[in-house]
């Protein structure tokens, strides 16, 4: 099975798609970064695992950092690119439908 073909977006790509939960990093390589919230430490862990799951169905794999008390942040970035692709923006949207699902609510101001 070959995997999908990255292809890269901009800034206003991002803009142009309803992402609330996320936020576009500008930097060394751009990057969409969310920051969630569980109930708790184990909440945000069983969170992250999955985020997990979803990214290895979509053979792309994001970085993600569970933090105490409740706190689960997520970068998405496309190193084929060097930046954003369209696979950032498919797994961003599942991510968000993931957050829904369990409860786990989207995280104001989200470190960068």
């Amino acid at each position: 099975m070959s995997s999908p073909v990255p292809t890269p977006v901009n800034s206003a790509d991002f803009e142009a798609v309803e992402l609330s939960d996320w936020t576009w990093r500008d930097g060394g390589s751009p990057a969409l970064v969310a920051g969630f919230l569980a109930a708790d430490y184990t909440g945000a862990a069983a969170f992250a695992l999955q985020v997990a799951g979803a990214a290895d169905e979509a053979g792309h794999h994001p970085d993600i950092d569970v933090r105490y008390p409740r706190h689960c942040r997520v970068v998405l970035t496309t190193h084929e690119t060097g930046g954003v692709s369209d696979l950032d923006l498919q797994l961003a949207t599942r991510i968000s439908a993931l957050a829904a699902e369990h409860s786990v609510g989207a995280e104001a101001n989200t470190p960068r």
